[in-house]
C-alpha cells in the first residue's frame, strides 16, 4: 500500500518514510516540523462518475442548440415580414439550421439551394433527432406562427435598441420572445429608401468601398436581432451623405454613441468623418475616421483569418482595404501619418462578391452589377507607389512619375483610359473612381516641383472629368472624390471657377475673374490654416 508523504516532503517532492516513524527522516535531517498530509485519493471521481458528467454536458449542449434553433426560427418569421418587396435570400434558413457562424448574409453564396425553405417538412425525419423532441419543436413553431409578430409601435413588447437587447413577456404562463429591430421602421420610410438608393446609385463606390453594399442591403431590408452590417446610425449617416444634410448627420452622431458591432463602429465613424471632410471640417474628419480605424485595429480586421469561410474573408477584406484607402487618402490630403500599413496587413486581397438578384436597382443608371473589388485593388496598388514618396523612400519625382505611368499601363483593358476615352468614361461615375484618385495624387506630388507639361495635362484632364460629370448629372451629384480632386487642383490653380463651384455646390460661372474665385475660396476656408495639402 502506498504511503502518504508529509507536507514538507510533498513540497520538496522527495520520498517520505513517515509511515515508519514520525517525524520522518527528511524532517529530522533538515530540522522541519513533520506534519502529516490528508489522504485525498478517496475524493477522486470514479470513471463512471466522469462518464455521467460527460453525458450530462452533452444533454445540456443539445438543449441549448434547440433553444437557439427556436430563436432562429422566429427570427426568420420576422425577416419574412420585414420586406415583401425584396425577397429574403434562400440560404438563410439552411445555414441557420446547420449552425454556421455567419459574418455576413449567406444569401449571396446560395449556389445550389438544395435545402431551400423546407417549410412544412416533417421534423421527425431530421437526422440524429428524437421524434418527441422534434414534435415539441414543431409545436413551438406553430405557436410562434400563430402569434402576431409586429414592428415598433404595434401591440407586442418591442426592443428599444437594435444591438443585443431582448424583450420577454410572460402571458398565460408562456414565454414569448419578440425579435424586432428599429431598422424595420426605416426600411418602410419612402424618404429613407430614396436616400439609400441615391447613395448607392450616385455615391458608390467612390470612397465608400469599405461598406459592402450586399451585406448592408440584406440587413436593411431583412433586419435581424443582432445587426452586424446595418443599424440606425449607419442608415442615417448614409442618408446624410446622400443629401439628407446636417439633420441626419446629427441623429447618426448620437446613435453612434450606443453599443453596436465592431463593423458598424468602423463604418459609421468613417462615414461621419467623410461627411465632415466634405463640409470642410478637417479636425472633426480626422478624429472620426481615426476612431473608426482604431476600432478596426483593436478587432484585428487587418489580420488574416486562420479559420474562416469564404464569405467571411470576402467581406472582411472588402471592409479592411476600403478603410485602407480612406486612411491613406486622409494622410495624403491632410499631411498626417497613416495608421494602416501594407507591411502590417496580412488579410487577403478583395475579390468580387457574388450578385444578389435585386441589387441592380441600387446601381448607377440601373446598369449591371459593379465589380468594386477591381477598382479597390487598383487604388491600393496606386497607394503603395505614393507611399514610397510620402515616406521618403523615393524623392525623385521622375522616378515616381515613371511608376505611376507603369501603373496606368498595367491596368486591365476595361480600366485603362486616354484623353479620347476620358469624356465617355466620365459619364459613368463608377468607371472614373481610380482615374480621379490617380489625378489627385499625380497633381498633389508634381505641384511641389513647379509647373510642367505633365502637370498641366493632368489638371486639364482632371477638370474634364469633373466638368463632364456636372454637365451630365448636375453639381449636386458630385462625389467626395471629386471634391478632393477639386481641392487639389485649387492648390495649383487658385480661383479656378469650376473647382470653387463644386466646393460651394453651385453651378460655376466660367466668366468669373480670378479675384472673385479667390474671395470664394477664402469664404469656404480653402487655403486657410494648418499644413497638409488643404
Amino acid at each position: 500500500m502506498k504511503t502518504i508523504a508529509c507536507v514538507a516532503c510533498k513540497r520538496r517532492k522527495v520520498r517520505c518514510d513517515s509511515s515508519k516513524q514520525v517525524p520522518c527522516s527528511n524532517c529530522v535531517r533538515y530540522g522541519k516540523h513533520c506534519i502529516a498530509s490528508d489522504d485525498r485519493r478517496s475524493l477522486r471521481p470514479t470513471y463512471q462518475e466522469l462518464e455521467t458528467l460527460r453525458e450530462r454536458v452533452k444533454q445540456l449542449e443539445r438543449h441549448v442548440q434547440e433553444l437557439n434553433s427556436d430563436v432562429l426560427i422566429q427570427r426568420e418569421e420576422v425577416m419574412q415580414e420585414a420586406s415583401p418587396v425584396y425577397p429574403k435570400p434562400r440560404s438563410f434558413q439552411s445555414l441557420y439550421r446547420h449552425k454556421v457562424n455567419i459574418y455576413g448574409p449567406p444569401s449571396i453564396f446560395d449556389e445550389d439551394g438544395e435545402d431551400g425553405e423546407r417549410e412544412g417538412e416533417n421534423l421527425d425525419d431530421e437526422e440524429g433527432g428524437d421524434g418527441a423532441e422534434n414534435n415539441m419543436k414543431k409545436r413551438k413553431m406553430d405557436m410562434y406562427k400563430n402569434e402576431r409578430l409586429g414592428y415598433l409601435g404595434e401591440n407586442v413588447d418591442t426592443i428599444s435598441d437594435c444591438s443585443s437587447e431582448r424583450s420577454i413577456s410572460k402571458r398565460n404562463n408562456l414565454s414569448k420572445i419578440v425579435l424586432v429591430s428599429p431598422v424595420n421602421k426605416l426600411n418602410k420610410d419612402p424618404k429613407v429608401i430614396q436616400f439609400v438608393k441615391t447613395f448607392f446609385q450616385w455615391f458608390y463606390p467612390d470612397l465608400h468601398m469599405f461598406i459592402p453594399r450586399e451585406t448592408f442591403l440584406v440587413e436593411f431590408y431583412h433586419p435581424r436581432r443582432e445587426q452586424v452590417y446595418c443599424n440606425i446610425a449607419l442608415v442615417y449617416a448614409i442618408c446624410a451623405i446622400a443629401g439628407g444634410g446636417d439633420g441626419y448627420y446629427e441623429v447618426a452622431r448620437k446613435q453612434m454613441e450606443k453599443p453596436s458591432s465592431a463593423v458598424i463602429g468602423i463604418q459609421g465613424n468613417i462615414l461621419l468623418g467623410l461627411y465632415e471632410l466634405r463640409k470642410g471640417d478637417r479636425r472633426k474628419a480626422w478624429l472620426s475616421v481615426g476612431l473608426g480605424l482604431r476600432i478596426g485595429l483593436e478587432s484585428g480586421f487587418h489580420l488574416k483569418l486562420e479559420r474562416a469561410n469564404k464569405l467571411m474573408v470576402l467581406f472582411r477584406s472588402r471592409i479592411y482595404w476600403g478603410c485602407f484607402i480612406i486612411d491613406h487618402l486622409m494622410s495624403f490630403l491632410l499631411g498626417r501619418p497613416p495608421m494602416l500599413r501594407i507591411e502590417e496587413s496580412s488579410i487577403e486581397e478583395s475579390e468580387k462578391v457574388p450578385d444578389l438578384e435585386w441589387i441592380k436597382e441600387f446601381n448607377f443608371a440601373g446598369k449591371g452589377i459593379l465589380d468594386v473589388s477591381a477598382t479597390l485593388r487598383a487604388i491600393v496598388s496606386l497607394i503603395i507607389i505614393v507611399d514610397e514618396w510620402i515616406l521618403g523612400r523615393c524623392e525623385d519625382v521622375e522616378l515616381i512619375n515613371g511608376h505611376l505611368q507603369r501603373w496606368r499601363n498595367e491596368l486591365s483593358e476595361e480600366m485603362q483610359w486616354d484623353e479620347g476615352k476620358l469624356k465617355s468614361k466620365a459619364y459613368h461615375p463608377p468607371d472614373v473612381v481610380h482615374i480621379m484618385y490617380y489625378y489627385m495624387v499625380f497633381i498633389g506630388i508634381n505641384r511641389l516641383y513647379g509647373e510642367g507639361e505633365f502637370l498641366d495635362n493632368a489638371i486639364n484632364e482632371g477638370v474634364l472629368v469633373i466638368q463632364t460629370h456636372i454637365e451630365a448629372h448636375g453639381i449636386m451629384r458630385c462625389t467626395l472624390l471629386m471634391h478632393c480632386l477639386a481641392r487639389t487642383i485649387l492648390k495649383v490653380r487658385p480661383g479656378h471657377s469650376l473647382c470653387v463651384g463644386i466646393l460651394e455646390e453651385r453651378v460655376p460661372n466660367t466668366g468669373a475673374d480670378h479675384d472673385a474665385g479667390v474671395n470664394a475660396l477664402s469664404s469656404i476656408g480653402v487655403g486657410r490654416g494648418g499644413g497638409g495639402w488643404w
